[in-house]
């Protein structure tokens, strides 16, 4: 694991083998304001709705017994009421492009932001489907067999 993910409990020290994970606790990402919005954002999705949140939540890393009070919190706003939607697509898409268009860091040969690359990636396996790794198309293939049916590595 990378260093700032996990911190011991007991001393302070950064945990990086992921063995050792039940020693530690998780670190916020982005410093106190991901803390302070990770805490905005488990309160909604806890105690708003009667889930567990913090020294409530089960450790996740121990064995799987019992139920996990798992919460959940969706919000879904209507933009129209706060600015006409193309006005604020056109927002959206120019801050896209700038923050894809900044300089990059050493070694970096682009900025992607999520959906860079999808209408493409769509494309090309429309034209030559999905890939598949080796063991999931044998795999796949032998229920083909079991079944009667023609295996997908025989479909052209």
């Amino acid at each position: 694991m990378p260093q700032g993910w996990v911190q011991n409990r007991e001393d302070g020290s950064p945990i990086t083998d992921p063995r050792r994970i039940n020693e530690g606790t998780y670190l916020p990402m982005g410093g106190y304001k991901g803390s302070g919005l990770s805490i905005v954002i488990g309160l909604l999705a806890g105690p708003l709705n009667g889930a567990a949140f913090g020294r409530d939540i089960r450790d996740f890393a121990a064995p799987p017994d019992g139920e996990l009070n798992v919460g959940q919190f969706v919000i879904a706003l209507d933009v129209a009421r706060f600015v006409p939607p193309d006005v604020f697509k056109a927002e959206v898409d120019r801050h896209i492009r700038e923050l894809a268009s900044s300089q990059r860091l050493p070694g970096s040969d682009e900025i992607r932001v999520p959906g860079t690359g999808r209408a493409a990636r769509r494309r090309e396996r429309e034209k030559n489907g999905v890939p598949l790794p080796a063991t999931l198309l044998a795999q796949a293939d032998e229920v083909a067999k079991s079944l009667n049916v023609t295996p997908l590595s025989a479909r052209a």
